[in-house]
């Protein structure tokens, strides 16, 4: 079977197929149905582009299609062929000599040199011709219809400039006619280049087209780019990690990452300038240098400010124009960016007093396992619940979308279940795994989060995802969900496990708590809070975690109300799995990971650090 990522890529950049349909129907692909037949099953790729498409990429790894054996025929077909002397060298050929590490480009001008293409147009210049290759017996294929305005192009976001090969690809158009897309705006400016249609206008407006399938599949030549080159200057620091097939992104990097940073950058290059020296957050402020956040601190990185106005220009030149359209009328937007071969970024714009703000949260390339992201052993039995509620929490900025997704796709890679996320925005897009996964984002796939709560509890789900529990229906619905037979998972913005049963009680009429508390002793597994702390050695941060796990006598604590003693629950409990904040506070500073000041700043109970500052302890 073919390779899926290789596959996508050039759909994705022959505009067969837009990002979010590729990244939407990722999850149908199966052991016998790649990502084009999936495209095909639903409509969106015509079954003889999807044929063409798999010759094109045989093509790419030595398969060379059959070749046509009967001259005698090529009148018949809706190609022309010129043939050449069979007996010739290559050296001879159209555009000879024949070198290997010539760039197909290179080649297409010297045959246009040899003046192959005959003679000129009424006009003067030379006919549009699209040049395919030369066949094993000698023969040139190329688009000799005026009406195709597509110039070859040999950039592939996959691979190498196309090189030079000696075998023609004949592509027999038939009278299909193009299918453009309304929201395609390259099908706009360039023609009917969109998804399930061909580079060409139709075959009816010329009986004689052919068209090379390294000419389907590849950019268009006119096609805009913020940097055309694939440029690598030497940068310090560790690089981002290369793209591989198989990967959750699509796409290769075709950005130079800079190795200084100013308002004269393009958004991506400062993006990519941020993901590769290992920043989690970008921020640009009106009348501010850009400043990025390393290692939980706050760093301008730039000696120019960036204007009001260059912050303007900069979003509205990098950011897609549908959101931006709706920060317009709002005055605030979130999303995410996604950057081909360079990642994907929670990006949010405000406006300000004096012009427009933004942040990005830089999402990581690959979901951390559970030993990579130093979780407690306990929290991995919240994992095999076949029911109830598991929340992580902790203050904004601090992983929790990052361990809710480490957990979700332990069960996504071990069981066989059906699991449904309800996110704002997607962040993580899960690899295939055991599971089937449908991820819906608020606003773009359902209109509300309780929409999204409600549907998916008609559409038979194993397991529920709630990226964030903000409000009393959404809490209600989860709960719901829970007692229901199904396992959801959701975030809280609360800094220790006793605060977040607090908040979820107190969410409600005080006239209803005392059902909830019932609610929450019988379908709660487990809390996971958390907090990051730079690190001593100043080169990153490191995860604490506190664990409550729902015992029997938990349970009883929640239901009659004596929340004070959950805490001497905890103590009691750490033989069976329970984790303490402090305790693992404490742990750190004692291994030289933190110092006594970090820890004594988020303890919860600060005594025990502020006697190792008075001795002087670090």
């Amino acid at each position: 079977m073919r390779d899926n990522q290789e596959m996508a890529t050039i759909i994705l950049n022959s505009n067969l197929a837009t990002y979010e349909q590729l990244t939407d129907l990722w999850g149908l692909i199966t052991e016998t149905q790649d990502i084009g037949q999936v495209l095909v099953n639903q409509g969106l790729l015509l079954p003889n582009v999807y044929s063409d498409l798999l010759g094109y990429i045989d093509s790419l790894h030595g398969n060379t299609p059959p070749a046509v054996s009967n001259t005698d025929d090529y009148l018949d077909t809706d190609s022309i062929i010129i043939p050449a002397d069979i007996g010739q060298a290559t050296d001879d050929l159209p555009g000879g000599p024949y070198d290997a590490n010539m760039s197909f480009d290179e080649h297409f001008h010297n045959i246009a040199d040899d003046g192959i293409f005959g003679e000129e147009t009424h006009d003067g210049s030379l006919p549009s011709a699209s040049y395919s290759a030369v066949n094993t017996n000698g023969e040139l294929a190329f688009n000799d219809s005026p009406s195709s305005s597509v110039q070859p192009n040999i950039e592939s976001a996959s691979h190498e400039p196309f090189e030079f090969a000696p075998e023609a690809f004949v592509v027999d158009l038939g009278d299909v006619e193009p299918h453009v897309d309304d929201d395609n705006v390259l099908a706009d400016e360039y023609g009917p280049a969109s998804v399930g249609s061909n580079f060409f206008s139709s075959a009816k407006e010329s009986s004689t087209q052919v068209g090379s399938l390294q000419e389907r599949f590849s950019k268009a030549s006119d096609k805009p780019a913020a940097i055309k080159e694939n440029v690598e200057p030497e940068v310090k620091g560790p690089s981002i990690p290369k793209i591989v097939a198989g990967s959750r992104d699509i796409g290769e990097l075709s950005i130079a990452i800079p190795e200084t940073i100013s308002p004269d950058n393009s958004l991506a290059e400062i993006l990519l300038f941020a993901r590769h020296y290992l920043i989690s957050d970008v921020h640009l402020i009106p009348d501010a240098p850009i400043t990025m956040r390393q290692y939980g601190k706050l760093i301008p990185v730039s000696d120019v400010k960036f204007t009001a106005r260059a912050i303007e220009k900069t979003l509205m030149d990098g950011l897609p124009a549908t959101e931006m359209d709706s920060f317009i009328k709002s005055g605030d937007v979130e999303f995410v960016y996604s950057i081909p071969g360079g990642g994907r970024y929670r990006v949010t714009v405000m406006r300000l007093r004096n012009g427009f703000s933004f942040a990005a949260r830089i999402i990581s390339f690959d979901i951390p396992t559970f030993e990579q992201l130093g979780l407690p052993k306990s929290a991995d039995s919240l994992t095999q619940w076949a029911q109830g509620l598991v929340l992580v929490t902790g203050p904004t900025g601090c992983g929790k979308s990052t361990t809710l997704a480490t957990l979700v796709n332990m069960i996504n890679q071990d069981r066989n279940e059906h699991i449904i996320t309800i996110e704002n925005p997607i962040e993580t897009i899960f690899p295939v795994g055991q599971s089937q996964i449908c991820q819906r984002q608020v606003g773009l796939h359902t209109l509300t989060q309780e929409n999204a709560l409600r549907g998916a509890l008609r559409q038979d789900p194993d397991i529920l995802m709630v990226s964030e529990l903000r409000d009393m229906e959404s809490i209600q619905l989860a709960v719901s969900a829970a007692e229901t037979g199904h396992l959801v998972f959701g975030t809280m913005n609360t800094i220790n496990a006793s605060r977040t049963i607090y908040r979820l009680i107190e969410s409600f009429p005080a006239d209803e708590q005392d059902v909830l508390r019932n609610m929450i002793s019988e379908s709660l597994r487990g809390v996971i809070s958390q907090q990051l702390v730079p690190r001593k050695d100043g080169v990153g941060v490191v995860p604490v975690f506190e664990v409550l796990l729902v015992t029997p006598a938990v349970a009883n604590m929640i239901r009659k109300n004596e929340m004070h003693q959950l805490q001497s629950a905890m103590i009691t409990g750490r033989n069976q799995g329970m984790v303490i904040f402090d305790d693992s506070l404490m742990d750190l500073v004692n291994s030289g990971v933190i110092t006594a000041e970090e820890a004594f700043k988020r303890a919860n109970d600060p005594e025990p650090f502020r006697a190792l500052l008075k001795k002087g302890g670090e």
